[in-house]
C-alpha cells in the first residue's frame, strides 16, 4: 500500500490540535490556509521560527525524506511551552504516542 497522501502520527495529531487553537488563539500573522492541517503549520512555524517545509517533513515517512511523524525534541518543547501558556490541549503523550503503541 502506498503511502502518499498518509500523514504519519504523532506530528499529525499535534498539528491538527494547533491547527483547531488557531482558530480560538492569537495568532497574528497567520492566515486562514486552504489545507487542513495548514493553520496547525503555520502556527507550529510561528512557535518554533523553522521553515514551512520542514514543518511538513514531520509528516511524511523516511523513505520520502521526512521524519516518520516525529517531532524534533527542540521543536516539541517549543510546542509545548506555547500550549501550556496559551491552554491548548497538548500533552507530552501527544508527541510519542506512536512509538509508545510500537513498544
Amino acid at each position: 500500500m502506498s503511502d502518499r497522501g498518509q500523514y504519519l502520527e504523532p506530528a499529525r495529531t499535534v498539528l491538527r490540535i494547533l491547527a483547531k487553537a488557531a482558530e480560538t488563539v492569537e495568532t497574528e500573522g497567520v492566515g486562514r490556509p486552504m489545507t487542513e492541517l495548514g493553520a496547525g503549520v503555520k502556527l507550529a512555524q510561528r512557535i518554533t521560527g523553522r521553515d514551512v517545509s520542514l514543518i511538513y517533513k514531520w509528516l511524511y515517512p523516511r523513505a520520502r525524506g521526512g521524519r516518520d511523524g516525529r517531532i524534533p525534541d527542540e521543536d516539541a518543547e517549543k510546542i509545548l511551552a506555547y500550549a501550556r501558556k496559551h491552554h491548548i490541549p497538548l500533552t507530552a503523550d501527544h508527541f510519542f504516542r506512536s512509538q509508545l503503541r510500537a513498544g
